[in-house]
Order: C-alpha cells, then structure tokens, then sequence
C-alpha cells in the first residue's frame, strides 16, 4: 500500500495484459496533468505496481513547457527552470523517492509524464494496473532534485566470466551537492562503487555496494548532502558474474550486451542532485561540456559532431576508445571496443542508447578528408535484429584543437 499514507495525487496507468510467455513487454503511456490545478511541487513519489512479480522497471520522464504539452512528444531538456528530465523510477525493491525538506521537482498542469514501463512474463498470464502517488510540499520550492545517471551501452561481457568490469563517468561543470544513489544492473549484477576524484586530485569513495541484488535496489541516501564541486569526475564501476556459479544467471554460455531485457544486461549509476546556487538547475552548453570531455585525450584522436546528434568520438589508432552524448544535465559514455581504422577509413561498432532505457546496434564508418575532418554516415539499428529499417545519418567530426591533455576520464576495466 501508500508507505507514506494517502498521496496528494494519484496518477493511474491503463491495464496491461502480461501472458505467461514470450518477450519481454515494453509499453508507453502519455499523461497529462491537466486537472493539477495550478503549479505544485512534488516533495515524494511512491511507485505502486499491481502485480510486482511481472514488474521490471518503471521510468517516468516529464516535461512542464510548451513542447511538452503540445502533443509531440518532445522534451526540452536544456530549457531549465524545472519541470524536465527523469520524473522518477521504480526498480524491484526500491522504496518510494523522499526528498530532503523543501526540495522535490516542479510540475503545473502543463506538465506531461511519459511512463516507460518493462514487464516479464514469468510462466503465469496476469495483469498490472501500476499507480503513482504524489505528495506536494507547502511554501516555495528552494532546490529543484535531478535526477541523473551514469551509463556505459559499451559493454561486451564475455561468456562464463565471472568479473567483467566496466566503468562509467560524470563530469560536473557547476557545484552541486548529492542527495541519493541508486544502482542498476540485471541478474548478472554482481557489485557497482561510485569513486569522486575532486579538482585538486583527492579521490573519495561515495558508495561501495559489494553484494549487488537485482531484486533490492535500493536507494541509498548519505547523512548529510555530499558537495561535489565543478571540475570534479565521478566514475561508476560494475561488475558482472556471467559464470555458472551465479545461479541467477540464465545463460552462462552467451555473450552478453546491453539491452533493456532481463536477460542481457544495463549499467546505470543513477544519483539524484542539486545545483549548490539557486532554485533549478542550469545545464552548460551542450557543445561546450562535449569540448570539455575531449579535451581529456590527446586532440589528434579527438573529434566533435554537431548536427542533430551531437556526439564526442575519442578513437585512437589502437585500444579503447570513447563516445560521448550529452542531453541536459546527463552525459552517457560508451566504450568503443571495436574500432578499425585502415588507413584514412574508420569503421567502429557499438551499441548506443535509445529512448526506451536500452541500446541498439550502431555502426559509424567515416573517411578523414583534406581538412582532417571525419566524413561518412552513422547507422543507427540493424534491420537483422530489430525487423526495421535502420536510420542512417551523416555525419561531419572535426577534429580538436592540438595541444589538449592526455586522458583522465577513466579507462575500460575488463
């Protein structure tokens, strides 16, 4: 039932019907919170499933402007003043969001809540009906939480491997202080640790959790809020027991990437934070935090994409590389374990993210031209495994400016 007793308001999502087999199920839902009556500040969440035996995960993103209410689906996540991003998510065992006193996120009635649901059949037919209940603060609201994550799509955990490890990393560009962690893998999962280096080079363990359980995801709240100035890097380590000792593993034999299903795998470190000055949080320059990152490794690898999707690509001639998107005030990274260049022709193979909280096939191939810019076409899907016609875009990477750093923005663990 309501943990936190009768909320203020109860969002209801329509009926799903789960049957005893098959593939996992993913359904979406718009709401819209038109009867709000006016502006409200959400200081608690509780999610409640119907039947939690199906229920995989619950993702709630929203949005409080104009193109969120407009009917189109579009977020605008660099927009600030509230009212965008990760609303909130329940994964098996997580307790209801509580954020500290007069803090929570900000909604009126034109808010519009995207749900993103992941249900798995079990062996019997069932139904779900989930309800999300709201609690409103009184008086103004003083900081506005986001909720953010650290993802890597880049993992590639080998049969029977008992310790696969990948890190993760969040590059903070303002001041601002951590409320709560939360990780998240599958049944693999084995153990994750969130490590802050400050700018002065200190290093700090933030949260070590050595036992990892995929059926109690916990929230982990510190005493007291953790202050995390700007320039200061947070990496995210997970690891993997893909061997048969681990007796949720349902396949020790397979390869696993990542996918939103149960039996693959994800990696996301997801805090929730504050920016230290002022109510809401004012995400940098998109094209300006992606210069940043790059300026990590050495510049004649480097190279930064515009266009419509904007990406920092680190693929030197030999090992591991990097991709980085950024959106607002999150930032996914991927490892780039497959990058072939053959003379001026590059070709890397990995896995990006999607919208529905997993990754698909992509495959970059580009040519340097005269200029040292990379030229060519991002595939996005691959119509052998998904059934669709992949998206293919071009692409134009140029190249950063000489003279950067050499890389401290972490490695690939293996």
């Amino acid at each position: 039932g309501w943990l936190l007793g009768e909320p203020d308001y109860i969002i209801e999502l329509d009926e799903v019907v789960i049957p005893a087999g098959g593939d996992d199920l993913f359904p979406k839902q718009w709401v819209d919170l038109s009867d709000l009556g006016g502006e409200k500040w959400v200081k608690a969440i509780q999610f409640l499933p119907g039947d939690r035996r199906v229920a995989h995960h619950q993702l709630a993103t929203y949005n409080s402007g104009a193109a969120g209410a407009n009917g189109r689906g579009e977020f605008e996540f660099d927009r600030g003043n509230g009212g965008s991003g990760v609303f909130g998510v329940w994964t098996a065992g997580m307790q209801p969001y509580v954020f500290p006193e007069g803090m929570g996120r900000l909604i009126s009635s034109q808010t519009r809540v995207l749900f993103d649901n992941h249900y798995h059949p079990f062996g019997q037919a069932t139904t779900d009906v989930t309800r999300i209940g709201l609690y409103f603060g009184e008086g103004e609201l003083q900081k506005e939480v986001a909720t953010m994550a650290v993802i890597n799509t880049g993992l590639r955990i080998p049969p029977n491997d008992p310790n696969y490890e990948l890190v993760g990393f969040h590059v903070f560009d303002t001041d601002m202080q951590i409320l709560a962690f939360s990780p998240h893998m599958h049944m693999r999962g084995k153990a994750m640790h969130y490590d802050v280096t400050y700018p002065d080079g200190t290093q700090e363990t933030l949260l070590d959790v050595p036992n990892y359980n995929f059926n109690w995801q916990w929230l982990y709240y510190p005493v007291e809020p953790i202050h995390i100035p700007a320039g200061s890097r947070m990496d995210v380590t997970a690891a993997w027991d893909n061997s048969a000792d681990n007796l949720f593993n349902p396949d020790p034999s397979a390869e696993i990437i990542y996918r939103g299903n149960t039996f693959n795998e994800m990696f996301v470190g997801f805090f929730e934070a504050i920016q230290s000055d002022g109510v809401y949080h004012q995400p940098s320059d998109q094209m300006a935090k992606l210069t940043q990152l790059l300026s990590a490794h050495p510049a004649e690898d480097s190279y930064l994409l515009g266009g419509f999707l904007p990406l920092g690509l680190y693929v030197p001639k030999s090992g591991d590389g990097w991709a980085y998107a950024v959106q607002g005030n999150g930032m996914t990274t991927v490892t780039l374990d497959d990058i072939r260049w053959d003379g001026d022709k590059l070709s890397v193979h990995t896995q990006f993210p999607t919208a529905e909280a997993s990754a698909i096939t992509t495959l970059i191939e580009v040519q340097l031209d005269d200029k040292g810019q990379l030229k060519g076409t991002l595939t996005y899907g691959d119509k052998a495994e998904t059934g669709d016609e992949p998206i293919v875009m071009p692409i134009l990477g140029k190249p950063q400016v000489a003279g950067a750093g050499e890389a401290t923005a972490g490695g690939a663990g293996r």
